[in-house]
């Protein structure tokens, strides 16, 4: 096989997982140092970053992993086909939800949710209060 061929031959593979690619890419740098769960993170990031396929900024980011975690959901929202964990499945509910990030951001939100509305105020024709 030439230099041109294998080049071809990874260009094709790498568009067509590009999360394989980077994850195969993030072993061969950083070997067993890189543990699953940093490499599915920095994976993620990567991918998005390149493909605009998620949101660059990090508090961003940061923030869906922790509702999705919250809500027992991939990373992912079980949006992506090629994802390695939970190949389009990973909805609210895939998995145990993270208790401590469950109480933090979902538990006061259905608190809030089982207080009675507040009394609508009448309004006239014209949508206006009286």
């Amino acid at each position: 096989m030439t230099t041109a061929e294998s080049l071809d031959s990874l260009i094709r593979e790498t568009l067509a997982d590009p999360s394989g690619a980077v994850s195969w890419m993030l072993q061969q740098l950083a070997g067993p140092a890189l543990d699953d769960d940093l490499a599915e993170a920095l994976t993620g990031r990567l991918v998005g970053a390149f493909t605009g396929g998620g949101p660059t900024d990090e508090a961003a980011v940061e923030r869906n992993m922790v509702l999705a975690a919250a809500l027992g959901a991939c990373d992912c929202w079980g949006e992506l086909a090629h994802c390695e964990t939970c190949q389009e499945a990973g909805t609210s509910g895939w998995r145990s939800r993270d208790q401590a990030a469950f109480d933090l951001y979902i538990a006061p939100a259905l608190r809030a949710f089982e207080r009675p509305a507040p009394p609508e105020e009448p309004q006239t024709e014209e949508g206006k209060r009286p």
